[in-house]
């Protein structure tokens, strides 16, 4: 039974239909759309009424004016802080020099041996037209000294003194007197004056110039805190055409270096010795009956004759050297040693003789060097002479040219690995012109080692007496070694 047509149904979901598949007769309730709601009105924007916008704009009478008030402000105010900075600057440079220029400097400690002749310090510097390098100002001083004073020497005392010697002649000097010319290149006229440099004697007639430095007082030195001396010993020439004697001359100046002219026919040193460090020592040509080189960390080279003993002496530089070795009428039998290190050794020394005969004469070479080669001639030699040779370095080749009037044994000695050889010419022929032939004896050969003699025999295989044989050592490591005669 169904309901009547009048009677609504609640509102609820669809149902299904029913299993008869008989359409339902109710209708679906009634929706009002969501667009169809009713909204309140709203008034649209207000039309906007176009206006125009006055912008004031100064003149340009005005703008200028503007412009140069800041600009003028501006410079005003950077010549403040400029003028502030220079006065600041200013000030710690004048503080800075005055902490410097002050009372502060320690005393200069003379030597109590010397008695101070004449100083220059502050005062008695002139100014000078000689430069040097990169020093803006120069000035100078010079001493005269009696030439003849049993002693010339030159020396530097203090932490820091640094120069250059140079040793000449000149014709134009007076004849009993030797000049010393310092020069002194400087930054600060401060850091000069706290220089002296002073003449002095010294008991046994000494006589001779110091530079004396106090010891710097300040943790550090700038470039502008730097002397550089320069310093000339002007001989006289003889008048006579002879050499100049000089009894003894010395210096001992630590950082200079050393320059000697030519002067093996003008000037004869009874004994001279020279030492530098960090420096070069540099010969023209010169003579001494003793002699004495030394320096560091420097060169030594030229060409030394001496008649009793010479001495080169450096390190971690090479010797290059051309000596003569003099035995005089007396038989003074020189002696040379050459020693440096880590740098070549580079020798050639002729034997020379002032005997009657042209004969005969004793002498003694000793060369050493390591980790560098070793080369040592004798271009010439008397017949008859007796030669004592040391020559020994490490890591590196040793080599030696005798001159074939060399007479006695031969020890050479090496690394196992390397050669130690003597090579001979065999058709040399005999230096004293009397037919002789040469004789090599070979008492030991050997990886590493030879041992042996050379002499000169006559007719009858007659040798010389071995008392006056010579004797030549010559040693190397990791290296070869070779004589050659």
């Amino acid at each position: 039974m169904s309901a009547p047509n009048d009677t609504k149904s609640p509102q609820g979901p669809a149902q299904a239909p029913n299993a008869s598949g008989a359409q339902s007769s109710q209708q679906p309730p009634t929706y009002n759309p969501y667009y169809s709601q009713q909204y309140p009105q709203v008034q649209p924007y207000p039309v906007v009424q176009e206006q125009t916008l006055l912008v004031y704009r100064p003149s340009t009478t005005r703008r200028f004016l503007r412009a140069l008030a800041f600009a003028v402000f501006t410079w005003v105010l950077l010549g403040i802080f400029t003028r502030t900075f220079v006065d600041m600057v200013h000030w710690h440079h004048k503080h800075h020099h005055h902490h410097r220029e002050g009372d502060d400097w320690p005393p200069i400690r003379f030597p109590p041996d010397i008695e101070l002749d004449q100083c220059v310090s502050k005062t008695g510097w002139r100014e000078s037209d000689e430069s040097w390098s990169s020093f803006p100002y120069s000035a100078e001083t010079s001493f005269d000294l009696p030439v003849d004073a049993t002693t010339l020497s030159l020396f530097a005392h203090g932490p820091w003194p640094a120069g250059k010697v140079t040793i000449v002649t000149s014709p134009d000097q007076q004849e009993d007197v030797v000049t010393y010319r310092i020069i002194v290149h400087y930054h600060r006229e401060f850091v000069r004056d706290k220089a002296e440099v002073c003449s002095f004697t010294r008991e046994g007639d000494e006589n001779g110039v110091a530079i004396f430095m106090p010891q710097w007082p300040y943790p550090r030195r700038k470039r502008e805190d730097f002397l550089f001396f320069e310093t000339f010993v002007i001989l006289p020439e003889s008048r006579d055409d002879g050499r100049l004697s000089i009894s003894n001359f010395v210096t001992t100046v630590p950082y200079f270096s050393h320059t000697i002219g030519d002067l093996f026919s003008k000037v004869l040193f009874d004994k001279i010795s020279l030492h530098g460090s960090n420096m070069p020592i540099e010969v023209a040509s010169l003579a001494a009956t003793v002699g004495a080189f030394q320096t560091s960390n420097g060169p030594i080279k030229g060409i030394f004759n001496t008649t009793r003993s010479l001495k080169l002496i450096t390190s971690n530089s090479p010797i290059d050297a051309h000596v003569g070795l003099i035995d005089d009428k007396d038989g003074s039998s020189p002696e040379l040693v050459a020693d440096t290190s880590n740098a070549r050794l580079d020798l050639a020394i002729s034997l020379l003789t002032e005997s009657e005969s042209g004969t005969g004469g004793e002498y003694t070479v000793d060369g050493h060097t390591n980790n560098s080669p070793v080369r040592i001639s004798f271009p010439t030699a008397p017949v008859n002479s007796t030669l004592v040779l040391t020559g020994t370095t490490s890591n590196s080749p040793a080599t030696v040219e005798l001159h074939p009037t060399y007479e006695g044994t031969v020890s050479l000695s090496t690394s196992s690995w390397f050669a130690a050889e003597l090579r001979w010419d065999g058709d040399v022929e005999d230096p004293s012109g009397d037919g002789r032939r040469r004789l090599v004896d070979e008492s030991n050969r050997r990886r590493g080692v030879f041992e042996g003699a050379i002499h000169w025999v006559d007719g009858s295989g007659r040798k010389r007496d071995p008392a006056t044989d010579g004797k030549v050592t010559v040693h190397s490591s990791n290296s070869p070694v070779r004589v050659h005669v």
